[in-house]
């Protein structure tokens, strides 16, 4: 079977060569884990759900004349999706053309990444893909929404509530 798993992932087998004698094979998988399809058979696939844990796979072969030894554990490691974003902090409004402003997330457990979006007219100067940023905004930049979410090799997390921003324009001269 796999031994690295994410969670969430579907479809996933396992077998053992066939036990003599034994009417019916007796699966335990993971917290979390479910027998789709196999049970009571040599090959199981299972699922993962989003919030599986590691844990072992074993089985043994069943009869009327009574149970027979349990196999060594097969080790599953089951990785986690990241966890969902809290809230933003970083200013609420900026004028148009302000450079070096900063928006921060709390860390968000079991990202690698952390995958930002700004406003229309805004750049990530520095930090992309961290939990903190430096955006600056050009002249016609527009209000809008800064989000964030983090990213594993087994998925995303939840994204961030919005973090409203309004960009404020310069006095034009008539």
């Amino acid at each position: 079977g796999t031994a690295q798993v994410c969670q969430g992932a579907t479809g996933i087998d396992y077998s053992v060569p066939e036990i003599e004698y034994a009417d019916d094979y007796i699966w335990s998988i993971p917290d979390g884990a479910e027998i789709v399809a196999g049970n009571n058979s040599s090959t199981i696939t299972v699922n993962y759900s989003d919030t599986a844990q590691s844990g072992m796979v074993t089985v043994y072969g069943s009869n009327p004349c009574g149970d027979g030894v349990v196999s060594t554990g097969f080790a599953v490691d089951v990785k986690p999706l990241p966890d969902d974003a809290g809230s933003i902090t970083g200013p609420s409004s900026v004028c148009q053309g302000a450079d070096g402003v900063s928006f921060e997330v709390p860390k968000i457990d079991h990202a690698d990444t952390y995958v930002w979006s700004v406003p229309s007219g805004a750049t990530i100067v520095s930090g992309n893909g961290t939990r903190s940023i430096v955006v600056d905004f050009d002249e016609s930049s527009t209000g809008g929404i800064v989000k964030v979410y983090g990213q594993n090799s087994c998925g995303t997390g939840a994204t961030s509530p919005g973090h409203t921003l309004d960009v404020n324009s310069k006095p034009i001269i008539v």
